[in-house]
């Protein structure tokens, strides 16, 4: 299975939402991890709140520094932002790269998070249907394109 690892810059917010999407969207499809540059310690309570609202359980999610998962080993490192992709990847890094450049939703409203929900799940949806085409379409693993994630 591919692995695919989101970084922000602490590990509390955009990062963690993308893991807990991908449970959902990219289930089945690939292996996700997130980590940060400079872990915040912890989950923000609002992206708890608002994953837990839309049924995903991210309960066994917590902020972590890039050097806690296997960077080397992923297929896809995805920036959420606030670094360059270049920037994160180890030198030997041959896997793909990508830049978002989401908002960051921290010590925001509630409609700041659901807004940043919301652009992560479109693009992960699109991520998959580029990377993931043939399985992402197979009977086994379809899903519809708003699959009551709100």
């Amino acid at each position: 299975m591919k692995k695919v690892a989101f970084i922000c810059y602490a590990n509390a917010c955009r990062s963690q939402i993308a893991e807990g999407l991908s449970k959902v969207i990219g289930k089945g499809l690939f292996e996700a991890y997130s980590a940060g540059l400079h872990p915040l310690g912890k989950v923000c309570d609002e992206v708890r709140e608002i994953m837990d609202a839309r049924g995903i359980d991210i309960t066994d999610q917590y902020s972590k520094g890039i050097d806690k998962i296997p960077l080397d080993e992923m297929d896809y490192i995805i920036t959420m932002g606030c670094c360059s992709a270049d920037s994160v990847c180890p030198v030997t890094y041959s896997g793909k790269r990508i830049e978002w450049n989401i908002p960051d939703p921290y010590g925001q409203d509630e409609y700041a998070f659901d807004k940043v929900v919301r652009i992560i799940e479109d693009k992960l949806r699109a991520f998959v249907n580029e990377n993931f085409d043939d399985l992402a379409k197979s009977p086994d693993k379809a899903f519809p394109a708003n699959n009551n994630l709100n």
